[in-house]
């Protein structure tokens, strides 16, 4: 009896735990948050001592949310609009998806820096990955 006992129990657990698995999956599908934006730093191209052009990516879920895109640069990769007085931005324009080039100016000369896109959603800022590049030296005029 007490082996019958501990088989039943043995084939009752599998089940159990599959049912456990199940529906704490079914849980997390149901809490989780849609994604508000995707963002793509594409590359840093016309690079001057001073200025430059950055192309990048976005994706909205619901652009109407969307109140702004830019690009931030700074000195190390994980620059964000808070961390840094060099942002570049617009308002206007904003796609469900689109890409977008963004004109970079007032940059220090012969210095290595980041540019990384990003949009604001709502209150949120997503920000995409950082590309670097190298503002070219100050050139000296030629007497």
């Amino acid at each position: 009896m007490k082996q019958k006992f501990l088989s039943g129990l043995l084939l009752l657990l599998p089940a159990a735990i599959l049912f456990v698995v199940i529906t704490s999956f079914a849980k997390r599908e149901k809490n989780r948050q849609p994604v508000p934006a995707v963002v793509y730093t594409k590359a840093v191209n016309n690079i001057t001592s001073t200025t430059a052009t950055c192309s990048y990516r976005i994706q909205v879920t619901n652009v109407s949310q969307a109140k702004q895109i830019g690009v931030v640069v700074a000195k190390g990769p994980g620059a964000t609009v808070k961390t840094t007085n060099l942002n570049f931005y617009t308002t206007y324009g904003i796609k469900a998806l689109g890409d977008y080039v963004m004109n970079l100016k007032g940059l220090d000369p012969g210095i290595s820096l980041y540019a990384r896109a990003y949009v604001k959603v709502d209150t949120t800022y997503v920000y995409g990955n950082a590309v670097a590049f190298k503002t070219l030296p100050q050139q000296k005029p030629v007497k």
